[in-house]
């Protein structure tokens, strides 16, 4: 499901369409004959905690690739979801993150109240 989304999937079904399109793929790392089924996608999807994820996927990433940032840009940038409603009420929803431009990697991002310059 990462792999889709970070290739732009933006819903189950098209998480979905990416596992059927690549499965010849995922089966070099995963043992499955079958692709699972939408059903299972959604399953996953709507009873998965958000926050749990962001913590073991931070914890991967730091195992990964961090070790040798401390000689490395981290670039610091910051996006505005128009249209999007947070909390207060219809205001947009500020996020800022966090990339490593030699590692090509997103070290974290955070959402903000406001925006600020």
């Amino acid at each position: 499901m990462l792999m889709a989304v970070i290739s732009g999937a933006n819903s189950i079904l098209a998480i979905y369409d990416y596992a059927v399109e690549k499965k010849h793929l995922l089966k070099e790392y995963f043992d499955f004959d079958v692709c699972p089924s939408y059903g299972v996608f959604w399953w996953l999807l709507t009873r998965m905690n958000p926050n749990e994820f962001s913590v073991a996927f931070q914890k991967w990433r730091e195992d990964v690739r961090l070790k040798d940032l401390p000689d490395k840009t981290i670039s610091i940038d910051g996006k505005c979801l128009r249209g999007a409603r947070n909390t207060k009420g219809n205001q947009n929803i500020h996020i800022v993150h966090a990339w490593s431009t030699q590692e090509r990697l997103l070290l974290g991002q955070v959402k903000t109240d406001e925006k600020t310059k």
